[in-house]
């Protein structure tokens, strides 16, 4: 992800081998350990909705997430939350092909004194998950298909 100067403000990469997906997001184009920003994985196994939980790097033992986006395969619909409340939204209004040539549309609401950047990286996430999980639909494939780094 990069600013209006084309300087890197983040570097997302996605762990392939994984049981869970699992994204690392770093600070500017670094992918060394001090400066992770956030982790997040998806559950093991494919359920009706497209979740997964968000660690900042103090929570290393991750029996609670800081963080948790939550959708229905069924829609390009998301929400994240920190605890119970909502702090963003978004809804998907591109279509599949509109989305593969890069032409899609978000309507994206984030709440106030919530950080743009970190959603936004976690809308990127999402949106590459939910091609990837539906591609695999639509194929036959078993969830937990590969995701390329972004």
């Amino acid at each position: 992800m990069y600013d209006a100067a084309g300087s890197p403000i983040l570097t997302m990469s996605a762990k392939l081998l994984s049981l869970h997906q699992r994204w690392t997001v770093y600070r500017g184009e670094s992918t060394k350990e001090t400066d992770v920003i956030f982790t997040l994985k998806a559950p093991k196994f494919w359920t009706t909705t497209l979740s997964f939980d968000v660690f900042l790097p103090g929570n290393r033992d991750e029996h609670v997430c800081d963080f948790h986006v939550k959708s229905r395969h069924s829609d390009s619909q998301c929400t994240i939350y920190k605890e119970s409340t909502i702090i963003a939204e978004m809804n998907d209004k591109s279509t599949w092909s509109q989305s593969l040539n890069g032409k899609g549309a978000l309507a994206i609401r984030i709440h106030p004194e919530v950080d743009y950047a970190f959603i936004t990286a976690l809308m990127i996430i999402h949106s590459e998950m939910h091609m990837v999980q539906t591609a695999a639909v639509a194929s036959g494939e078993a969830a937990g298909t590969a995701v390329a780094v972004v």
